[in-house]
């Protein structure tokens, strides 16, 4: 009969929570989950372009006047994301010279034209509507905070 090691449950359990704990590098450092405070902590961000996406939903994203900030949320046919909209004076719309974006994704482009801090928003059905099917009035929101360092 062969011989079966088993570790104490304790070590497998500290093991699991070092694991989910150290996470991975996502490669957008000017990305910072939004402060409880609501002021924007920023440190500085790195090359010409930053690119947001749905999964930076509630976030602050640090900018320096120039830089580029490409937005693209990723929905589908039944429940699009409406375009996106800028709040605030930091952010002027920018070409982002590219080709069609793929169906289902809604994208934007803007330029950090000055000092300040604004919002990029976009709401998308919680529920596909079908035709004669059940349908629901949910709505979710997509929010990032823009602050902008000159």
């Amino acid at each position: 009969m062969p011989c079966l090691l088993r570790a104490p449950r304790g070590l497998l359990l500290i093991v699991l929570i070092s694991l989910l704990g150290t996470g991975c590098g996502t490669g957008r450092p000017p990305v910072e989950p939004a402060p409880a405070s609501g002021s924007a902590v920023c440190g500085a961000p790195t090359g010409p372009v930053i690119t947001v996406t749905e999964l930076d939903n509630g976030r602050v994203v640090c900018a320096i006047t120039g830089q580029r900030l490409e937005f693209y949320l990723h929905g589908s046919v039944d429940r699009p994301w409406s375009p996106l909209a800028s709040e605030g004076n930091p952010l002027s719309p920018a070409n982002n010279g590219k080709l069609s974006l793929a169906i289902g994704v809604t994208g934007a482009a803007f330029t950090a034209a000055a000092a300040g801090t604004g919002a990029v928003t976009s709401t998308r059905p919680t529920c596909a509507s079908v035709t004669g099917g059940p349908s629901c009035d949910g709505v979710t929101q997509f929010r990032v905070t823009v602050s902008v360092h000159s």
